[in-house]
């Protein structure tokens, strides 16, 4: 229901950490992401109707390039460490003019499209992402720690219609605004049970206990989140 990403992460160079060397690995990451998720349909054709509709999907494609890399000792602990940072751009896209989001010259729908205009021209703004983090395990097989420190940055969005006021009012106003940083850090608990040779009953699964907290933040939330979750695995031959 949303949009479509793929893309492809190659070695540049290292060993990978799966064949249990104590090693270091860096990876080249490119993805790309097509607008696939719903938007909404122009107010001529759908009426009302627009006012009840959702953008599922960004409406842009983007493009991400990044690097990610990991250092594995491969000791009692397994310990690991790692990091990764990447870039992303958007192409400007036109997109239909919602007339549920106005800014204050424009009151009714007639207004709204006569003045804006049937499309407007929007670009996402760019992104820029970091990670660095460490896991050990406590119980080789059994209990892992993890700490992962990541920040989040975006540049402020553009917009292109008929109207220059209401441009600026999209891209920024009073109490808004596109352009956002944060950073967040984050603290797991793995409980492992999916090591064949070493699990308890016949299912493997991993249950992870984490928190996470949002703070140093710019034009967006503040604030932290409590977390669970289960991951089970299912396998033949």
């Amino acid at each position: 229901v949303g949009d479509i990403t793929f893309g492809v992460t190659a070695i540049i160079k290292g060993e990978p950490s799966w064949k249990n060397i104590k090693s270091g690995v860096l990876y080249g990451r490119v993805f790309i992401s097509i607008p696939f998720g719903f938007t909404i349909e122009p107010f001529s054709s759908s009426g009302t109707k627009q006012l009840s509709q959702l953008n599922i999907g960004s409406g842009v494609s983007r493009i991400n390039m990044g690097i990610f890399g990991e250092y594995n000792w491969n000791n009692k602990t397994n310990t690991r460490v790692y990091g990764a940072i990447s870039s992303a751009a958007s192409t400007p896209e036109q997109l239909y003019t919602p007339v549920n989001i106005f800014s204050g010259a424009h009151s009714n729908p007639d207004s709204i499209i006569s003045n804006i205009g049937e499309t407007y021209k929007f670009k996402e703004g760019n992104w820029i992402n970091t990670l660095i983090g460490i896991d050990t395990e406590l119980l080789r097989n059994k209990f892992l720690i993890k700490l992962e420190s990541s920040t989040a940055m975006k540049s402020r969005d553009r917009y292109t219609s008929l109207d220059d006021d209401w441009d600026r009012w999209m891209e920024n106003h009073d109490g808004y605004d596109s352009e956002f940083k944060k950073w967040d850090f984050c603290i797991e608990a793995w409980f492992l049970n999916s090591t064949s040779d070493k699990r308890i009953g016949p299912f493997n699964f991993d249950i992870v206990l984490g928190y996470n907290r949002t703070f140093n933040t710019e034009n967006t939330f503040e604030g932290y989140k409590l977390y669970s979750g289960i991951t089970t695995y299912f396998q033949g031959w």
